[in-house]
């Protein structure tokens, strides 16, 4: 019997049948959620994205079931393999975020940044800095920073691209603070969240509750 005899016998079939709805569901997989990572407002789309891939998993499981079970195929030991490959499909990392704009956009401006924070520990930029030097103003589309002090040591916060939605964030000190907390002002009730770690210091926040990030370390 050659390979493909014995890929297609009552035996092996079931499983190599497993094996394909895994690889499906794993591009499957790769492919939506690259895509709601790099929304902008993806609140929506990663309810629907995230339910419906969901749903497809339980609908191809259920059908996998009762096909070996028609076919005279089924058993525990199927059973358990093709749960044990759902649970893999599930647990396989997220693929990486891509790029915000406020990313790109720091690292091509990245001295202007530096320059601003720079002012900034000197005490030459008070709050509310809404009119900083003339060549550093496109840090800051709005117009305005804000600069702040608290357990985070200095912060500076940088709206290159938009008002409040997505901004750059300068924090002093993060050795003491937990990451999903580094964009939160402790003096203020509101709720921001991470969106991406640029590199240590600094950080893209979102006042977008997301169920999908990737900052990185």
């Amino acid at each position: 019997m050659g390979l493909k005899g014995l890929l297609t016998s009552d035996i092996f079939r079931p499983i190599v049948t497993v094996l394909v709805f895994t690889v499906i569901m794993v591009t499957v997989k790769w492919v939506l959620f690259t895509h709601l990572l790099g929304l902008r407002e993806p609140l929506q789309a990663t309810i629907i994205g995230v339910g419906a891939f969901l749903l497809a998993i339980f609908i191809g499981a259920l059908w996998l079931i009762w096909r070996a079970n028609v076919t005279g195929n089924g058993s525990p030991m199927l059973i358990i393999f093709l749960f044990i490959c759902i649970a893999i499909v599930i647990t396989l990392p997220l693929p990486p975020q891509p790029d915000t704009p406020e990313k790109i956009h720091f690292l091509q401006y990245r001295a202007d940044y530096e320059a601003v924070v720079a002012l900034a520990k000197t005490r030459n930029l008070s709050q509310p800095v809404c009119d900083p030097p003339l060549p550093l103003y496109h840090v800051s589309s709005i117009g305005c920073l804000h600069v702040n002090s608290d357990d985070r040591g200095l912060t500076v916060a940088f709206y290159p691209l938009e008002l409040f939605n997505y901004f750059v964030l300068y924090v002093e000190i993060e050795s003491e603070i937990e990451k999903d907390a580094i964009c939160n002002d402790s003096n203020s009730s509101s709720m921001i969240y991470l969106k991406q770690k640029i590199e240590p210091h600094w950080y893209v926040c979102t006042a977008h509750m997301l169920f999908l990030s990737n900052p990185g370390d």
